[in-house]
C-alpha cells in the first residue's frame, strides 16, 4: 500500500515540498525540481529559489502555519525555473514527524483551472504590444515583471529584472526616487502621476517619460504590488518646445509692423530736435564770429558803437534767449527719445530670445512691464493699460515662456475690447500679487466675453472665435501648456458683453 500510495504521490503533476522550523528543505520532490529547480546548496531555503518579494510570502505564511498550526492558502506569483512568473495556488501546512512539526506545502498550477478564455500568456502578449513601458513591483520596491517595451530599454530579461530594485546603470539618487514614489502608492493605496521625469536606458540615452504608478489590491483589499505605466514623452516635449518658440515668432512677427511704428515715432522725434539743434548751432557760430570780430577791433581800439550795436542786432535776429531756452529741451527730448528707442530694441531682444527650457531666478513683474511694451500698438488705440503689480522676490521659472503667455493675454483683451465696441476705448488691467507660497496674476478686459457655448474648447489647441487672419487658435493652448510646466493652473471668469478676466495661480518658487 504504502509503494502504490508513494507511485501516485509522485505522478501527480503537483509540486510537494517539506520544510523544518528553520524554513529550509526537506524534501522536494521531482515536479517542484522540474518546475522550479533545487537549491544549489542542496538543502537551502525559498530564498535561494525565489527573488525576495516571493520568498517573503512564502515565509510569512509558513511562519502562520508554525505559529498557529492552521493551514495557509493564497494565491502567489512565482517563478518558474525559466524565469516566467506563473500563477499558483500555495498551500501550506503542519506535518507532525516524530513530536516535531515541519512544514508542508503544495503549488498548484491554477492555469489550466481557469474559465477566462484570455489567460495569462495572452495578457502578457497584450501588454508586450503596447509601446509604453510597463513595470510591476512588489512592496519592497523590488521589480517582478516588465513588458517588451520595459526590457527592451533596460536590455535585460525578466529573469534578469526580477528581485533586482532597479538596473545598474540607473544612479543611486534616480532610483531612490523611485523607491520612494513607489513608498507613496503603497502607503496611500493611491495612484501616483508624476507628469515628468528623467529615465535612463540600458544605451545610456536619458528619456523625458510621463509616469503613472498604480497599487494592485489582493483580496483582503491590501496593496499587494503596484504597476507603473511610462510613456516616453521626450519628442513629445521637444515639439511642445518648437510650438511654443514657433507661436513666440509668430507673435513677433505679427508684432513686427507696430514695433517699427513704435520705433519711428522716437526717431522721428529726435530727427526733428536734431535738426532744430543744428540750426542753433550754425546760428550760434554765426553769432560767435561777430564776437570775435568785436574782440579783435577792441584790442586794436577801432571799435565803434557800430560794431556793438551789428552785434546786438545779431543776436535779435537769431533770438538768442530763445535758443537758450530751447536747446537743453532738445537735448533732453533727443536722449528721452534714445531711451525709448533702446528699451524698444531691448525689449524685442529679450521677447525673441530663444528659450533653453530651463528654469532661472527672473522678475515677473519686469516681464509684465517688457511684454506691456512689446504689445504697444496691439492696444494703444483701443485700450489703456493699467499695471498693479505687487512686489515679491524674483522667482525661478522660464521668463521667456512667461512673457509668452502674458503677450497671448493682452493681445486676446484688445481683440476682446474691439469685437464689444469698436467706438469706445477699453481698459485691460494686469495685477500680481504673493498669496501664501502661489504667485496670482491676473489680465482683465472690458472686452465682449466669451460666449457660453465655447468655455469647454478655449483652451483646446487650433480652436479660435476670431476671424481667419486675426489667430491660428494656438495662443491659449500654449497659455495652458506653459502654466501647467510650472506646476499651476490657468482658469477664466467671463461675462458676456462686459468683458473677461484670466487668472495664473503658480507655486512662487523662490530662490
Amino acid at each position: 500500500m504504502n509503494e502504490k500510495l508513494l507511485a501516485m504521490v509522485k505522478a501527480v503533476p503537483v509540486s510537494f515540498i517539506l520544510k523544518d522550523r528553520s524554513g529550509r528543505y526537506v524534501h522536494i520532490d521531482d515536479e517542484t525540481a522540474r518546475v522550479f529547480g533545487r537549491p544549489s546548496s542542496g538543502s537551502g531555503t525559498a530564498a535561494d529559489l525565489f527573488p525576495p518579494d516571493v520568498a517573503k510570502q512564502i515565509a510569512d505564511a509558513e511562519r502562520t502555519v508554525l505559529e498557529t498550526g492552521e493551514t495557509v492558502m493564497a494565491p502567489i506569483w512565482m517563478p518558474d525555473a525559466s524565469g516566467n512568473r506563473r500563477h499558483f495556488a500555495m498551500i501550506k501546512f503542519p506535518v507532525v514527524v516524530g513530536g516535531e512539526t515541519l512544514v508542508g506545502g503544495i503549488a498548484l498550477d491554477i492555469k489550466p483551472f481557469s474559465t477566462n478564455s484570455w489567460d495569462t500568456s495572452t495578457y502578457r502578449q497584450i501588454l508586450d504590444a503596447i509601446t509604453d513601458l510597463i513595470l510591476v513591483k512588489g512592496p519592497d520596491s523590488r521589480l517582478l515583471w516588465a513588458n517588451k517595451a520595459l526590457l527592451t530599454s533596460y536590455g535585460m530579461s525578466n529573469a534578469q529584472l526580477q528581485g533586482i530594485v532597479d538596473a545598474e546603470f540607473v544612479e543611486p539618487d534616480v532610483s531612490q526616487q523611485y523607491v520612494k514614489d513607489d513608498q507613496q502608492v503603497f502607503a496611500t493605496g493611491k495612484a501616483l502621476d508624476i507628469p515628468e521625469e528623467q529615465m535612463k536606458w540600458a544605451d545610456g540615452r536619458v528619456r523625458i517619460v510621463h509616469t503613472v504608478k498604480s497599487p494592485i489590491f489582493d483580496d483582503d483589499g491590501n496593496v499587494a504590488m503596484s504597476v507603473a505605466v511610462i510613456r516616453d514623452i521626450t519628442d513629445a516635449k521637444r515639439f511642445e518646445v518648437e510650438l511654443r518658440q514657433a507661436q513666440k515668432l509668430e507673435s513677433i512677427g505679427r508684432l513686427a509692423a507696430g514695433m517699427a511704428h513704435e520705433i519711428n515715432t522716437p526717431i522721428q522725434y529726435v530727427g526733428d530736435q536734431r535738426q532744430f539743434a543744428q540750426d542753433a548751432f550754425e546760428d550760434l557760430m554765426g553769432l560767435m564770429r561777430r564776437y570775435q570780430d568785436l574782440a579783435s577791433k577792441v584790442e586794436a581800439g577801432t571799435v565803434e558803437v557800430a560794431d556793438v550795436k551789428a552785434v546786438r542786432d545779431a543776436e535779435a535776429e537769431i533770438d538768442l534767449p530763445f535758443i537758450e531756452g530751447q536747446l537743453a529741451t532738445a537735448f533732453s527730448s533727443m536722449a528721452e527719445g534714445i531711451g525709448r528707442v533702446s528699451k524698444l530694441v531691448q525689449a524685442l531682444k529679450e521677447f525673441g530670445h530663444p528659450d533653453s527650457g530651463g528654469r532661472a531666478l527672473a522678475d515677473l513683474n519686469a516681464a509684465i512691464r517688457r511684454t506691456v511694451l512689446m504689445a504697444t500698438n496691439e492696444y494703444k488705440y483701443v485700450a489703456d493699460v493699467e499695471l498693479d503689480l505687487e512686489a515679491f522676490p524674483d522667482i525661478y521659472c522660464c521668463v521667456g515662456e512667461m512673457q509668452q503667455v502674458f503677450l497671448n493675454l493682452i493681445v486676446n483683451a484688445a481683440h476682446a475690447i474691439v469685437d464689444a465696441d469698436k467706438s469706445r476705448r477699453g481698459t485691460i488691467k494686469i495685477t500680481s500679487r504673493l498669496v501664501g507660497t502661489d504667485v496670482v496674476f491676473t489680465v482683465s478686459d472690458t472686452g465682449c466675453g466669451i460666449p457660453a457655448s465655447v468655455h469647454a474648447q478655449i483652451f483646446d489647441p487650433f480652436f479660435t472665435t476670431k476671424a481667419v487672419g486675426r489667430g491660428t487658435g494656438q495662443g491659449l493652448s500654449i497659455c495652458r501648456l506653459v502654466v501647467e510646466k510650472h506646476h499651476g493652473t490657468i482658469t477664466f471668469e467671463t461675462v458676456e458683453r462686459r468683458g473677461t478676466t484670466f487668472t495664473i495661480r503658480m507655486p512662487c518658487m523662490l530662490g
